[in-house]
């Protein structure tokens, strides 16, 4: 699902047509029950109140992602306003454990990705910020997707302290 949204889908060289990859992007855009359905709560959430908010946590590297994973030369309308905010949720998640966030945009910090969440969240369902952050630890030496039991509540807490900062600054 994570590269299933149907939000720059076609591009090559952002997700995998192999069915067994990581980052499969589905047989077509959107076609998964779960992406369908967090497409009719976004559209009615963007027909109603709007979106401030929208953050995608996934696992694993110790990122904070802005939009665009598409195309590095995109900009939100916002991006400074946006680095500065991700700057800052960094350095709160920092003063809990000491764990290092890198930010920044999604294509230049980390990898291109086409059909993501926060992309289509931005640009379609229009959300004013939508963020991936990519938990610990930092790599699969790490133990990657499996975090350690004793790795769980620090995680919670660092994020926590995050959310806080980032909710009474947007």
């Amino acid at each position: 699902m994570n590269r299933n949204w149907p939000y720059q889908w076609n591009l090559s060289g952002g997700a995998s047509t192999s069915a067994c990859a990581e980052t499969y992007k589905g047989s077509s855009a959107g076609d998964t029950p779960e992406i369908k359905a967090l497409i009719a709560f976004t559209s009615t959430l963007r027909n109603n109140k709007g979106i401030k908010v929208f953050i995608d946590w996934h696992s694993y590297g110790q990122y904070i992602l802005i939009p665009y994973g598409y195309n590095c030369q995109a900009r939100a309308p916002n991006h400074a306003r946006q680095m500065t905010l991700a700057q800052g949720l960094s350095q709160r998640i920092q003063q809990s454990y000491g764990t290092r966030f890198t930010y920044g945009q999604a294509c230049s910090a980390l990898y291109m990705t086409t059909g993501d969440s926060t992309d289509y969240i931005t640009d379609v369902a229009g959300a004013e910020f939508a963020w991936t952050i990519e938990l610990r630890p930092t790599s699969s030496n790490g133990n990657g997707f499996v975090l350690p039991a004793g790795q769980i509540l620090p995680s919670a807490v660092e994020q926590w302290e995050g959310m806080k900062y980032l909710l009474t600054n947007v």
